[in-house]
């Protein structure tokens, strides 16, 4: 969304996200004024991965240890940057051709607060999950269906 407020594009794709006009879920709201997300530092965020994966849908082992791998990677400082973006961001208005595939089941951003979005079975790791449905939707809007 941020690229194509400077680039001009024919489609855009967004995936479980919001929209400008899609309403931010209260317990983002609390962040922005009560960063309890700073406290999740070092190993202590590693930890308890397992605690809160399973509430965006992340259930299975193999996937546990895919995001374990994933929040490892990356340092701390990195980590509250990226948070912080995300709590303050406002989402730019969007003009033209877009597909917006969002999950039923996404907790982080809740299905019923997203507007003109093709809501498909899945949670916020859909892609990962259902990647080849997300691939055959947006494969059938990038050829025009």
């Amino acid at each position: 969304q941020e690229l194509a407020q400077i680039l001009p594009v024919e489609k855009l794709i967004l995936l479980s996200t919001l929209k400008k006009g899609d309403r931010v879920p209260f317990m983002l709201q609390v962040a922005r004024y009560i960063p309890l997300y700073q406290m999740a530092r070092g190993e202590w965020r590693l930890k308890m991965l397992p605690y809160w994966a399973p509430r965006f849908g992340i259930t299975d082992p193999g996937e546990q240890q895919l995001l374990h791998a994933m929040f490892a990677s990356f340092d701390d400082a990195f980590r509250m940057w990226a948070v912080a973006s995300i709590i303050q961001w406002e989402p730019p208005t969007i003009s033209g051709r877009f597909l917006h595939l969002h999950g039923s089941e996404d907790h982080l951003f809740p299905a019923s607060h997203i507007r003109k979005a093709e809501i498909m079975k899945g949670n916020h790791f859909m892609v990962y999950q259902e990647a080849g449905e997300v691939s055959r939707r947006i494969t059938q809007f990038l050829e025009g269906m």
